[in-house]
């Protein structure tokens, strides 16, 4: 708008000086001028066709509150330069759906191509999904701007909770599988030491457990399931229920977030296996996810986060019942979105914001 009104002025200047002065200079200029509008207009109409860009994020995970690089990467097709590319991206935390901007400009040589880089961090956990909102180039006058491109391109980040260290004590949990051991006959688990049934090949399934001799002699994909041993199972139920009629906040999701990735990652360091049990919202079904490294917990924790808080009261452990009987286990847990964790039905834990980082590292578990 700045680069209209300046143009605008000195046109009417030109104009002045043509009708009060005699000579055709002015006259010569203003025409000159009158012509250049709508060359440019076509310039830029022209440079937009001849623009690409595209969104990297090089991270997958980021800490709450640390910055990270947004990656704009151009490129420019036309044998003209290309003076001033305007970049605006969107960032859109899917677990609260808020949603911000950011913008920068670029300059592209002739035949070039730049890398525009954006720092962004997100004060409150969950995925980020990052899109460009849109990408325009501007005439050599900056006259007009034209839409080259806009919501085409998306990357996610996992933005993860901070995580603290419980202190965790085995009193009666055993590790080792001895001789003899039972496993489920209700359910399948994560012991690849038994198969538990096949199935025919779903969407989502891992090539590592395709039953590849089964699969040669029917033409299709099977895919094992293995088994569950019953006396090293530790289950964790996540409750993400929350009343419509109360304002949930960031920081109560953040609270949630933040004292499941420390009681898991917990567990694992101490090696306890152990599965996060939850009722996708998107998905419309219970997920059972078995957590038996530090990876799975950030995996797990994506899941949590590409899933949503619903509004109606469910019992979580009472629609796993319903699919797939519980079996004797060491014990269960259940946690939600109050920040109450309950051990075998009974409350064991009760976190507040104000005081998380110290109940957190001051609590003792026995198990």
């Amino acid at each position: 708008m700045k680069s209209k009104i300046l143009y605008g002025s000195l046109m009417v200047l030109t104009l002045a000086a043509a009708i009060l002065f005699m000579g055709d200079t002015p006259k010569t200029l203003l025409s000159f001028e009158i012509f250049m509008i709508p060359l440019l207009f076509v310039l830029a109409e022209k440079l937009k066709t001849q623009l690409e860009g595209k969104l990297l994020i090089p991270t997958a995970f980021v800490q709450k509150q640390q910055e990270f690089p947004v990656e704009i990467h151009l490129k420019n097709k036309a044998l003209l330069p290309m003076p001033s590319v305007f970049v605006k991206i969107y960032y859109e935390n899917e677990f609260t759906g808020e949603i911000s901007f950011a913008q920068e400009t670029a300059m592209l040589d002739a035949k070039g191509e730049a890398v525009l880089l954006m720092m962004l961090k997100s004060r409150y956990c969950g995925k980020i999904r990052i899109g460009i909102e849109e990408i325009k180039v501007q005439d050599y006058l900056r006259l007009f701007s034209r839409k080259a491109m806009g919501k085409l391109f998306s990357e996610e980040i996992v933005v993860l909770p901070r995580i603290h260290k419980i202190g965790l004590n085995t009193v009666n949990f055993v590790q080792d599988r001895q001789e003899g051991q039972e496993y489920s006959h209700a359910r399948n688990g994560e012991d690849t030491s038994e198969v538990f049934d096949v199935h025919e090949y779903r969407q989502g399934d891992t090539l590592q457990r395709i039953h590849w001799k089964l699969s040669a002699k029917t033409d299709e994909y099977f895919v094992k399931e293995y088994s569950l041993p019953m006396e090293q199972t530790i289950l964790v139920f996540l409750d993400m229920f929350w009343d419509h009629t109360k304002k949930l906040t960031r920081e109560d999701l953040d609270l949630f977030l933040e004292v499941l990735a420390s009681f898991s990652w917990s567990m694992i360091e101490q090696g306890w296996r152990h599965y996060i049990i939850f009722y996708h919202e998107k998905e419309q079904r219970i997920e059972r996810m078995s957590i038996e490294s530090e990876k799975d917990v950030y995996f797990m924790l994506e899941q949590i986060c590409d899933s949503r808080v619903y509004d109606r009261e469910e019992n979580i452990i009472d629609m796993y019942r319903s699919e797939q009987e519980l079996e004797k286990v060491t014990t269960y847990f259940l946690l939600n979105m109050q920040g109450q964790l309950f051990r075998d039905g009974r409350l064991e834990k009760q976190f507040s914001r104000q005081e998380l980082e110290r109940e957190l590292m001051e609590w003792k578990l026995e198990i």
